[in-house]
């Protein structure tokens, strides 16, 4: 059904298009059905055109027109047509934009949903999305959400609320002058519902107190909070609250960016963020704890995790003088290096945040050709951390 509508409203946009008299044969051609098939649809476009100011005027031998009879009426219906049609070629044309569609669509669903059902939004078929579901499937479980399925209800993506926002947060962070929110479903669209002015007052107020705080984080890690900041706010107006254990709360209050989530907390006041919960605080301390960008002259032996990521450093060097005989051993500046490197990857492992998958980060040729050395000693870095803590780090693709 979603696909005959999905065809009545190209079939009206081809007819406006074409700016006199259209037949049925040229039709068919531009949405590849039978003549006979666009002669059947016609009843049905007539009664939309009906309903929105406008008549389908047929005429022996050449063939449809609409003449319009109310234009206030008509011209928002079309416009939404002219928009929904390049949607349509973008999902055609674009891999990345059906994964982010679906992704988001799936996430921000409380209810079960259809694969079918979300093809046909789209106005494809199941298996032109394929591949992206397999995609989507593994790019939730980086999350540690789970795919729940129910035999005749379709999917729902399940886990808990600080995974589903920090998921929600990816699909946005990447995307939001590429993939606009409002060519998302209607739940997600509600997740972000907010104007300009509000985004950039949230970002800033966080970035004031992040500044004096003396910690760094780079632009692409503080553009990500701010949008969860966001996210947290609706997700909040529409009751879904963060809920920790008492050990991991305990945690969070020992760390030291604890007294900078209280900070900030107190900063989103003017921003009409509110009344919230010793376990959002702690949520966004373990958040900034996973994202400090920490320089050489910051760091210091007392810093959490330093002795860990000094270890760490020299099974890195042993492994990289092991596979690529190189020996790093008497560079004391290549170690310190490593140390700033490893202290945030530990924050983020300790706290199951290290193997979330990045969307729409892609390394150009030139960047692979002109540094493949430096790729394949990174990658050698990654698996020793991965072995020894039996996790996963961030991939991205």
């Amino acid at each position: 059904m979603q696909e005959e509508q999905g065809r009545e409203m190209r079939l009206i946009y081809h007819i406006v298009q074409a700016g006199k008299p259209i037949t049925s044969s040229q039709l068919s051609e531009l949405v590849s059905v039978s003549p006979r098939t666009v002669k059947s649809d016609m009843n049905r476009v007539r009664e939309i055109l009906n309903k929105v100011g406008a008549d389908l005027v047929s005429t022996k031998s050449l063939g449809y027109s609409i003449k319009i009879t109310h234009e206030n009426l008509f011209r928002p219906f079309y416009d939404q047509v002219v928009y929904n049609r390049l949607i349509l070629s973008s999902f055609i044309n674009d891999r990345m934009a059906r994964f982010v569609y679906i992704a988001r669509t799936l996430v921000a669903s409380e209810n079960y949903i259809k694969l079918d059902d979300l093809a046909d939004d789209m106005y494809l078929s199941r298996s032109s999305i394929k591949a992206e579901i397999k995609q989507i499937y593994s790019f939730f479980n980086s999350f540690h959400l789970q795919i729940d399925s129910k035999i005749g209800q379709g999917v729902k993506v399940v886990g808990s609320e600080v995974n589903l926002r920090l998921a929600m947060t990816e699909l946005v962070v990447n995307h939001y002058h590429k993939i606009k929110v409002s060519d998302s479903s209607p739940e997600f669209a509600k997740i972000l519902e907010c104007s300009e002015e509000e985004r950039q007052k949230i970002r800033h107020a966080f970035l004031k107190v992040y500044r004096l705080s003396g910690n760094a984080s780079t632009d692409d890690e503080t553009l990500r909070f701010a949008f969860y900041l966001l996210i947290m706010r609706n997700r909040l107006k529409a009751h879904h609250t963060v809920s920790l254990d008492s050990d991991m709360k305990k945690d969070a209050r020992s760390l030291p960016e604890f007294s900078i989530a209280q900070a900030v907390v107190t900063s989103l006041e003017t921003c009409d963020i509110v009344g919230l919960s010793e376990d959002e605080i702690c949520q966004i301390a373990i958040i900034l704890h996973g994202i400090r960008d920490i320089s050489l002259p910051d760091l210091d032996p007392t810093m959490l995790y330093y002795t860990e990521a000094k270890d760490l450093a020299s099974d890195i060097v042993l492994a990289i003088r092991s596979r690529w005989n190189i020996d790093f051993t008497q560079d004391e500046a290549l170690r310190e290096t490593l140390i700033a490197s490893i202290l945030p990857i530990l924050g983020q492992v300790r706290y199951g945040l290290s193997a979330q998958q990045s969307i729409g980060y892609t390394m150009t040729n030139h960047e692979i050709s002109g540094s493949p050395l430096s790729i394949e000693l990174g990658r050698s870095a990654m698996r020793v951390i991965e072995e020894k803590y039996y996790c996963r780090l961030n991939i991205k693709y």
